[in-house]
């Protein structure tokens, strides 16, 4: 069931409230009380303590709550702010709901066995470092979000509080400089489940770090126990996005992440390298014969069922050479020109031996340096 939205500052489905003249809907004109007050002052860190909204008679489907933002001077109910309301377990159902004037906001319609999270819409300028949430649906008690805006995230920093639960994660975003490490500010920061999809602004906790490139984060409650990995996603623009991970519980801090400048040409990975003793479906070798009537062994692992097709090449004018393939021996044809070509299929996981050989020479002692390619087909 998709959860009923509210603007509550035209109507909030409340038991005895009314939303216009809708006969389906309870029609009571009661008002709803007072909205809270945020404390005032100039904060200090640790932040003072946190503002809650007051209890009100809701249905038992509702959720509701007010949105605090901090700021330099403390928390204040933040008015008219777009939310991501996320309630179930995956697949999520999302709602969007926009705080009324005096930043209370209600959801109606949600199931009371769901996982609830609220945090601000993308794009809202606001973001949730700790996103407020809970295992149920609680009607007796409200759901209040704390967020901070873009542009004091990106300057003063995050604040201490709210740290809503016990678990959270901090570090700091940088790029490589000749003359050392490079702070990176402003650059978004989100926390995700391993199994959550990077490419969803909507998943997980948000921050911007800070003029010193700095960030924490904490689960998105109703949250997580100790030893889960979760996934860092950084991204800023001129940047590659970069990622890292954590595990709650056990890395708090010093959860640092690299960020590289889009324009910078990455060094792709050196080519695999043969292995001594092995031939590496896809890795070309090369091998020296030296003597008469000598011989190279290797083993061959096929990386699944298959055709597998292998070519044994060498300059003509060398000699002669053999291959041999499990129990199967192949050779060129009688000018010994080479090379030998050859398909036959395999099993996934199975190790068959390889063995190259010299045809008996009767000019003395021979030197060859062959070839080996191999694919799957």
């Amino acid at each position: 069931m998709r959860p009923t939205i509210h603007s509550i500052g035209a109507c909030l489905l409340l038991l005895g409230v009314g939303c216009g003249p809708d006969s389906s809907k309870p029609s009571s004109t009661a008002a709803l009380p007072p909205a809270p007050l945020a404390p005032s002052g100039t904060a200090q860190l640790p932040a003072p303590t946190l503002p809650t909204s007051p209890q009100i008679p809701v249905s038992p489907d509702t959720v509701y709550g007010t949105v605090f933002e901090y700021t330099a001077q403390g928390f204040r109910a933040l008015p008219e702010i777009p939310l991501l309301v996320r309630t179930g377990s995956g697949p999520y159902v999302y709602a969007q709901v926009t705080t009324d004037r005096t930043g209370r906001y209600a959801v109606s319609g949600v199931r009371s066995d769901a996982a609830v999270s609220v945090a601000p819409a993308p794009g809202s300028g606001y973001y949730a470092p700790c996103p407020a949430g809970r295992g149920v649906v609680h009607a007796d008690a409200p759901l209040d979000a704390y967020v901070a805006a873009g542009t004091l995230l990106s300057t003063a920093g995050a604040p201490e509080l709210p740290k809503l639960g016990a678990i959270w994660i901090s570090g700091q975003l940088f790029e490589n400089m000749p003359d050392g490490r490079r702070p990176v500010a402003g650059a978004s920061v989100r926390m995700l489940d391993w199994a959550d999809d990077a490419r969803d602004p909507r998943l997980g906790s948000t921050t911007l770090t800070d003029s010193a490139g700095r960030y924490w984060l904490c689960p998105a409650l109703p949250g997580h126990g100790t030893d889960v990995t979760v996934l860092i996603h950084a991204e800023h623009e001129g940047y590659r996005a970069a990622k890292g991970t954590a595990s709650l519980g056990w890395d708090y801090t010093g959860v640092d992440i690299e960020l590289i400048p889009s324009s910078v040409a990455l060094t792709p990975p050196p080519p695999p390298q043969p292995v001594p003793g092995q031939i590496t479906v896809g890795v070309e070798l090369k091998d020296t014969l030296v003597g008469n009537a000598t011989e190279r062994r290797y083993e061959l692992m096929a990386p699944r069922d298959g055709l597998l097709a292998l070519r044994l090449s060498w300059p003509w004018s060398d000699g002669r050479l053999a291959l041999t393939l499990g129990d199967e021996q192949f050779a060129p044809g009688p000018t010994g020109a080479g090379p030998i070509n050859v398909k036959v299929p395999v099993t996934g996981g199975r190790t068959y031996s390889v063995r190259v050989s010299d045809v008996p020479w009767p000019y003395g002692e021979m030197r060859v340096t062959f070839t080996v390619t191999t694919s799957m087909e």
